[in-house]
């Protein structure tokens, strides 16, 4: 019984880890393409500002639960049948043969433009915005004169990501202690530098 015990755990620890590395490493791959998305923003002379939003844009895979528009604005009347007539393994079965697209992903598609071309932050919170923005941090974005001297931009950006509860509890049930609920992801991009050949940086 103890063996058996001792195994079920050992096997669930493994399991849970092996998942929680394969979600950060496809996290980070998503941060990698955000910071190569806004160095390339910057090289062609864009502002902090829309290089934000273009960083931004490019994490949404990384972004978590859509904040604006709010989900009850558009409820996928589908999902929620399904949801409430199908058992596990029809709900499987019909999740894997539906069809890709809807309502709510084409109204996302849709805002995306009008997020690119908002003025500032006030705007743009109101046409798209994800749960998992606010922790969302870059270095090299620009916002400074001395931002165009060097001969290549390099942009950095970082994430902070949840760890999973599962993780958390078995590594704490088997006596490993973590100090904190998160993990730090980051992702790097550079390009060589051209924006002073497009624009005048104003420090904004």
């Amino acid at each position: 019984m103890l063996e058996s015990l001792l195994v079920i755990l050992v096997a669930s620890f493994l399991l849970f880890t092996l998942l929680e590395l394969a979600r950060d490493f496809a996290g980070h791959e998503v941060l990698r393409h955000a910071a190569s998305r806004a160095a390339r923003a910057r090289t062609v002379g864009f502002n902090k500002w829309m290089c934000t939003k273009v960083m931004r844009v490019a994490a949404i895979p990384n972004a978590g639960k859509m904040l604006e528009p709010a989900y009850e604005d558009f409820p996928d009347e589908e999902l929620h049948a399904a949801l409430e007539s199908k058992s596990p393994t029809e709900l499987w079965d019909w999740a894997l043969t539906a069809e890709g697209g809807t309502d709510r992903a084409e109204m996302e598609a849709s805002r995306i433009p009008n997020y690119l071309a908002s003025e500032h932050e006030g705007v743009a919170g109101g046409i798209l915005d994800y749960e998992g923005w606010k922790d969302l941090q870059a270095d090299g974005l620009g916002g400074s004169s001395s931002a165009l001297s060097p001969k290549t931009i390099e942009v950095n950006v970082r994430q902070r990501v949840p760890l999973d509860i599962m993780v958390r509890a078995l590594c704490d049930w088997v006596g490993l202690v973590f100090n904190r609920d998160y993990l730090v992801l980051g992702g790097d991009g550079r390009i060589e530098n051209h924006a002073s050949l497009y624009m005048e940086d104003k420090g904004y």
